[in-house]
């Protein structure tokens, strides 16, 4: 299959409760709208009407399988199918919950007793109880209370040898106070999808397997011929429920690598900040050290299982099956996203709820280091905004994961037309009942959204070339909750780097040993990111061995900078035994160090040192990426802003999408910028694809542009050695002419009748206005109907008696898709990948002398109809001008 770099769908089926004609008028439909891949996930969130030889699993479902299949090779669309029916991963090959498969938990009973009770003790009751599998008991203790969830180490008392039934044969020293008394079991979880199927266990090579045996066994040998077109198999996220994590064995490899036994300090380990929300003791020993460390090697023992037994056992079952496994790895759960990532064919992140960009780039540098052709980015998802997304609210999102890294994205979602499905209406069958995002299948412009995809397709082509970055992050930890803004996320700089110009990804010791991560002429990984610098900073601790690691790489040459030393204490238990060995490693790490002790010093160390950004400026809201393709070198520059978090971190509502629209959070820029490289500028417009010739200024180091930027605007510049074949392009200021004498037909969608295409009804005229010296939204039409669905068509002439050298079109803000058309030509506009201020668009190509025709459509969503408190504006909202250069 050729490469296609096109924004992939993710396409819900009602399981198997569909007709041939209906999937293959939708992957007609997603072919049509741009969508380079179709992702198939088989879902029932509210109690589709179907018998239950249309469930999933069954005969009829892998006859739509094919079905999709067929369609979509026919087309050149690669498919990917969810690795069971929703998320979390589940086999139908489980059929008991007491199977080594079947996802596995600890839980725990707690009680507190006062050493002069003279009452027996019981073992404290679990306070997870399943209806099904076997629970076992794996250890209990007993420890002296030191204080509120505090615990006296020393007071240690293993109980396990005294429990008889529910009873417990020992009591406490009279005099030495309260006790805590814990009992720990180990228990299958008992999660289903669906209620039918069992999780299989993500901590075990046994759930795995069980996954891989039906791929093999059940699901390709149902699609026949047609598995041959099946590119991937996709994980969704970790969105399993346990109360806490364990699997079968967990003590035995947790004692084989950390060289003591976890038992006695289950009372303080567990991570509570996962989704879903874990239920952990919670305590801590008065020694806070003991406590940090031997939490650490519990969320070691967690992600090595996951990343080992669970994620290479899936990769390797895919590749002997000649198909590749994507995943939305770690970020859930208490697991290192960076190995994880680094340990899947293609990583995945997601924005829902996490639009931080340090959310993003902690996938970003295992995906270069590791040489890994996609970074793939669940997009666009929005709760509570059913229908209601405009293509500007989606390339927000997109704009944001590609200056992260990402270079592939899946729009979450598209839905089934419904037909087949018992009750349903028009628009068609929805797999989220309106609540969530929008259906990308049920756009009224096709033609729009077809121009987005080949814009983002261009985007994902460029990042799919080697990526230049400033400085890496050194990171060992093993929880990534999303939750915060960017610059006080995971880098809480306050955006200091970024408004400087700087860019970082974030690298964790298991990436630092790879083959990649070697240093030449002060930069790490050479052939690939090329990183200036290594800089550590808001740890809870190194190991000795990672400290190890970075003294090797600086005794190479690569420059190391430490934010702070307090964050240097030893992180795993067997450094705390041996800490005199430790603390030599710490001294001789700070001794090759650039230590600082704050992002300030360290913006003025870097600077001192002769590091900085290759992309050079000083603006809060722009954000840059480096690209190297070939001899040449290329920069996105992004106008963004800055996500913000409330006290409790939680992202600030008006900083992300869709509420900052139509707000004062963007900003135009009037940047100056230096970038490195050799060669002449050039401008690189992704909507069209032309390529022009830019003037700058030669420095020593590169070129000096000035780039006028409207807010939420990317645009891409670059050096090569000629550009004296393509046409020129200026920046500056030209002469505008605004365009008066509109007119304005508004066409209202009328419902269709046909299942399979829910266009089918047409569109009516419902309103016209004629003599409008600029363009008016819709609702300002008076004959305008309420809760209109359809599309506005604003035309224009104007005359020219020659023809500029340079000519735009400056578009005002839109909502939501448009097409343009200029002299009977059609003209790519995509949301926010216009250049200079305001949205220009070269049209120098289709004007001619004499008379010229605009013909300029907006098109609705369908939010207004469907939900009566939306109140969305649609249309042009402002004047269009010529510009002449």
């Amino acid at each position: 299959m050729q490469k296609n770099t096109a924004a992939q769908a993710r396409y819900w089926i009602p399981e198997g409760c569909v007709t041939a004609e209906g999937l293959r008028a939708d992957v007609r439909s997603i072919a049509r709208r741009g969508f380079g891949a179709i992702e198939l996930v088989a879902v029932d969130f509210f109690g589709t009407p179907m018998s239950d030889d249309a469930r999933w699993g069954t005969a009829r479902y892998y006859e739509a399988v094919r079905v999709v299949l067929d369609e979509a090779s026919r087309l050149g669309l690669a498919v990917d199918i969810a690795n069971g029916p929703g998320w979390p991963i589940s086999v139908p090959q489980i059929e008991d919950a007491d199977d080594p498969a079947a996802h596995y938990e600890l839980t725990y009973g707690v009680s507190e007793v006062e050493a002069e009770s003279t009452a027996a003790l019981v073992l404290p009751i679990r306070r997870s109880v399943r209806d099904e599998g076997t629970p076992r008991l794996v250890a209990a203790c007993a420890y002296r209370v030191a204080g509120d969830k505090l615990l006296d180490e020393a007071s240690y008392v293993d109980l396990f040898p005294y429990v008889a039934g529910d009873t417990i044969g020992w009591a406490p020293k009279t005099g030495t106070g309260s006790w805590a008394i814990f009992a720990f079991w180990g228990q299958p979880a008992c999660h289903k999808v669906l209620d039918r199927f069992y999780v299989v266990d993500h901590l075990s090579r046994a759930g795995a397997e069980a996954s891989v045996a039906w791929w093999e066994h059940e699901l390709l040998p149902a699609l026949g011929g047609q598995a041959a077109h099946l590119r991937s198999f996709f994980c969704d996220s970790l969105e399993y429920s346990v109360s806490m994590e364990w699997t079968r064995g967990f003590a035995d490899t947790f004692e084989a690598r950390h060289g003591y036994s976890v038992l006695a300090y289950l009372p303080v380990v567990g991570e509570p900040l996962t989704f879903p929300k874990n239920d952990v003791p919670g305590y801590a020993f008065a020694d806070a050290n003991l406590t940090r460390v031997v939490h650490h090697d519990y969320l070691d023992t967690c992600s090595w299982l996951y990343v080992h037994e669970h994620l290479g056992t899936l990769c390797e079952g895919a590749r002997h099956l000649g198909k590749t496994v994507r995943y939305q790895v770690a970020y859930n759960k208490p697991f290192c996203e960076e190995d994880a990532a680094a340990a899947v064919d293609i990583p995945e992140n997601e924005s829902l709820q996490r639009p931080t960009l340090d959310n993003l780039r902690v996938m970003a540098g295992a995906a270069h280091l590791t040489r890994k052709p996609c970074y793939s980015f669940e997009a666009a998802a929005e709760f509570g905004h059913g229908y209601g997304q405009t293509q500007e609210d989606m390339m927000w999102w997109v704009k944001r994961a590609v200056i992260a890294g990402c270079n592939a994205q899946v729009f979450h979602g598209a839905s089934y037309c419904g037909d087949g499905v018992e009750g349903v209406g028009w628009p068609g069958w929805e797999a989220w009942n309106r609540f969530c995002s929008n259906n990308w299948n049920r756009t009224l412009s096709e033609r729009s959204l077809s121009d987005m995809h080949a814009a983002i397709a261009r985007l994902n082509d460029l990042r799919r070339e080697r990526a230049i970055v400033d400085l890496a992050f050194y990171r060992e930890a093993y929880l990534n909750d999303g939750h915060g803004g960017d610059g006080d996320h995971l880098v809480r700089d306050g955006s200091l780097l970024n408004a400087h110009g700087y860019t970082y990804e974030f690298l964790a010791p298991g990436l630092l040993a790879h083959a990649n991560a070697t240093v030449r002429d002060g930069r790490l990984d050479p052939d690939g990111s090329a990183y200036k610098a290594l800089v550590i900073a808001e740890q809870q601790g190194m190991t000795r061995s990672g400290i190890g690691r970075v003294i090797e790489l600086a005794r190479e040459g690569l420059p190391v900078f430490v934010v702070g030393t307090e964050q240097l204490v030893p992180l795993n238990h067997a450094d705390l035994d041996n800490l005199t060995a430790w603390d030599g490693a710490r001294r001789l790490l700070l001794s090759l160090s650039h230590v600082v002790d704050s992002y300030e010093v360290l913006l003025e160390e870097l600077g001192s040192c002769g590091i900085g950004p290759d992309a050079r400026y000083h603006d809060d809201h722009v954000l840059s990426a480096h690209i190297r393709r070939g001899e040449e070198d290329l920069y996105l520059l992004y106008n963004g802003n800055r996500t913000g978090a409330d006290e409790l971190r939680k992202i600030r509502k008006d900083t992300i999408m869709p509420a900052i629209l139509g707000g004062e959070t963007f900003s135009k820029a009037e940047l100056d910028v230096e970038l490195s490289g050799r060669g002449k500028p050039f401008l690189y417009d992704l909507a069209s694809g032309a390529v022009y010739a830019l003037v700058g200024e030669a420095t020593a180091c590169g070129v000096r542009l000035h780039i006028p930027l409207d807010g939420d605007q990317m645009v891409v510049v670059g050096l090569r050695g000629d550009v004296g074949s393509l046409p020129s392009r200026s920046l500056a200021e030209g002469h505008a002419v605004m365009l008066d004498g509109w007119s304005l037909r508004l066409l209202q969608l009328q419902p269709s009748d046909d299942p399979c295409d829910f266009l089918a009804g047409g569109f009516v005229e419902v309103a016209s206005v004629e003599g409008l010296q600029s363009p008016c939204a819709f609702d300002e039409v008076g004959s305008c109907p309420e809760a209109f669905a359809g599309y506005g068509e604003y035309r224009c002439r104007f005359g020219l008696a020659e023809l500029p050298r340079e000519a735009a079109l400056r578009l005002p803000a839109w909502s939501d898709a448009i097409e343009l058309n200029v002299n009977g030509c059609h003209v790519p506009v995509v949301a926010g990948l216009g250049h200079g201020l305001g949205h220009e668009v070269d049209v120098r190509s289709a004007l001619k002398v004499g008379e010229n025709d605009v013909i300029i459509r907006v098109c609705t969503n369908l939010s207004n109809t469907f939900d009566k408190d939306a109140n969305q504006r649609y249309g042009l909202f402002g004047s269009v001008w010529v510009v002449a250069r």
